[in-house]
């Protein structure tokens, strides 16, 4: 009988062990998701984030000064972008690049209001302080399925990957507030994750 009991206490032991693995395996598959579908300002962490380096075939441009602003169109803040990746590193803390260096940054954008991706789009570069600021035109042309999948697979969002590499020759010395703006329906709206450049007459750069 006692051999019993004990062999009926081992499989209730065995049972509640079980029982509590399965529960922290439960919150530690929980814990890990929640630090993967946000980033800083709403925008959605990627499963596989593109690294883009700023040697592609694509032009590179040169910055010219900041006119969106001033077209008399209302701004809207919005999410459904993120510069994610500049001069081949992951874009998660400001950047110093050396004046006269190209900068090639990667991400992707879509308009969730219209469900596509937007035709008209720019970088962003608002100096900080007295010094100007600058818009770069966006051009579309990579596939992104991660994004794709993560906004419910619609097709029309297929195509939301950009490079652009920016030629900083000219471009002022100092601090910018990078984000991105597109044109829906004569409203610009602009998506913002923070992103920090500055550009400095130095020789180092980060990252």
């Amino acid at each position: 009988m006692a051999s019993e009991v004990d062999c009926a206490a081992s499989v209730a032991r065995g049972k509640q062990g079980l029982v509590v693995s399965l529960a922290l395996a439960v919150v530690v598959v929980f814990f890990y998701c929640s630090l993967r579908v946000q980033e800083p300002h709403g925008a959605k962490s990627m499963t596989s984030p593109r690294i883009i380096p700023p040697t592609s075939s694509l032009p590179i441009q040169s910055p010219t000064i900041l006119v969106i602003a001033k077209d008399q169109k209302d701004f809207h803040g919005i999410d459904g972008c993120n510069i994610s990746a500049i001069s081949g590193q992951h874009y998660n803390k400001d950047v110093t690049q050396r004046s006269g260096s190209v900068v090639g940054l990667g991400g992707w954008l879509v308009d969730k209001l219209g469900e596509t991706v937007p035709d008209k789009a720019w970088i962003v570069l608002a100096g900080v302080g007295s010094i100007p600021s600058y818009q770069i035109p966006i051009m579309f042309h990579e596939k992104r399925p991660d994004v794709q999948e993560a906004l419910g697979g619609g097709s029309d969002f297929a195509y939301a990957g950009f490079i652009v590499n920016i030629n900083t020759t000219g471009l002022s010395t100092g601090e910018y507030h990078m984000y991105i703006v597109f044109d829906h329906d004569g409203t610009y709206y602009t998506c913002d994750n923070g992103r920090r450049l500055l550009v400095s007459d130095d020789d180092e750069s980060t990252p």
